[in-house]
């Protein structure tokens, strides 16, 4: 976790398949159903003045964008699922400190078995109505259903550089 001015934001990757959370340098196998969940603590008395939103996550072959090789999938952009994207996925909101992500999988990356699962999480002090989910537009409908106002914004604090390293293994098939 990576403390706030105001509490401690929680990155955690639940691995279905195996019924648990992936520890930091933990290791899934490929194809394992996933889901990602994002919780913040606080200990301040007006908690109900807080709340959380994922902005972005993606999973990438490295914590640097300027990676020459890099694999970059993105999960999320801009609180909304990637359209374009082999994997995408949306959050459910449990309660304003706790979201939940839908169920996915990865799959190899061609140059590592090592990847990053990395969310920038918007906690609102106050103004929740600054991290509430946007109306996302849909895949293969029409452009009229789309957002113009793609504008973000502002939010007290956006953690960055919370990122999960998970390794991929491959499930020994048994003879």
């Amino acid at each position: 976790g990576r403390i706030s001015k105001q509490g401690d934001l929680v990155l955690s990757l639940y691995d279905i398949n195996q019924q648990r959370i992936i520890d930091n340098g933990g290791s899934v196998f490929i194809g394992d159903r996933l889901f990602i969940e994002i919780k913040y603590r606080t200990n301040d008395h007006n908690s109900d003045r807080h709340q959380i939103i994922a902005e972005n996550c993606s999973i990438a072959s490295s914590v640097s964008d300027n990676e020459i090789k890099l694999e970059k999938i993105q999960l999320l952009t801009n609180r909304c699922p990637t359209l374009d994207s082999r994997l995408s996925i949306r959050f459910q909101r449990i309660d304003p400190y706790h979201l939940k992500s839908t169920i996915f999988s990865i799959n190899k990356f061609q140059t590592t078995s090592i990847v990053y699962l990395r969310c920038s999480i918007a906690i609102c002090f106050g103004q929740v109505e600054k991290c509430v989910e946007r109306l996302c537009p849909v895949a293969g409908r029409t452009s009229s259903q789309r957002l113009n106002n793609s504008s973000i914004a502002p939010f007290d604090y956006v953690d960055e550089d919370n990122a999960r390293i998970v390794s991929l293994k491959q499930r020994r098939r048994l003879s």
